[in-house]
């Protein structure tokens, strides 16, 4: 798999989102002071803000196990896109068959500090989204080790 061999590893993961059939996202117009310091500084920077946005984070424990402490087991992540960001244009999903389409996605590729299990964290910020983790049931993020 890519990013597993060499003395160098630094395995690479694939965000997209569902096709959802004439969902229009609305790009983030504010800052919030829920956002993690890293993607806050990063969104700040940004000068053209119409994007579905991308974070990741290395977490101790799944959200299930009720901790909110960060992890610090991964020493970068690194993005492709380096925005971190589709384009809005992507919206809405039409489903026009005449056409040939694929899920914009952005692509992650973490350094690792350590050979342990880690468990990341990826969330989507656009307006109005909600982050939760109830039941086993995610919205607007991905949990996976």
């Amino acid at each position: 798999p890519y990013g597993y061999l060499g003395d160098d590893v630094e395995p690479c993961f694939l965000l997209s989102l569902n096709r959802i059939w004439g969902w229009k996202p609305t790009a983030l117009t504010e800052f919030s002071k829920n956002w993690s310091p890293g993607f806050s500084a990063h969104w700040v920077e940004q000068e053209d803000k119409d994007f579905i946005w991308f974070d990741c984070q290395a977490m101790p424990c799944k959200k299930e196990d009720d901790c909110s402490q960060k992890d610090e087991s991964v020493e970068k992540f690194t993005y492709f896109p380096a925005n971190r960001g589709i384009p809005l244009n992507y919206y809405p999903f039409t489903g026009n068959l005449n056409t040939t389409y694929h899920s914009p996605l952005v692509a992650v590729k973490i350094k690792p500090l350590s050979s342990k299990t880690v468990v990341i964290e990826c969330k989507a910020f656009y307006e109005g989204v909600v982050h939760e983790s109830k039941l086993g049931k995610l919205r607007g993020l991905i949990q996976f080790e």
